[in-house]
């Protein structure tokens, strides 16, 4: 059974790399992500999560 897993990011390369291995570990689900501001504004983070998601082949996890 995979445990079901919710990420809240702000897309820096440490919160990338996050779900990127979220995205390929067999013992969890990736459910969805929150896009904060941090780094950069809102708008950007947005962007960045689910370009992210997209580079994994992900683009089916919803961003919030």
């Amino acid at each position: 059974m995979k445990n079901p897993v919710w990420i809240d990011s702000d897309a820096g390369i440490d919160d990338a790399m996050a779900l990127l291995l979220a995205t390929r570990l067999n013992d969890i689900e990736l459910v969805g992500a929150s896009a904060v501001a941090g780094n950069v504004v809102l708008n950007n983070t947005f962007r960045n999560v689910r370009n992210i998601l997209a580079l994994a082949g992900r683009s089916d996890i919803p961003v919030y």
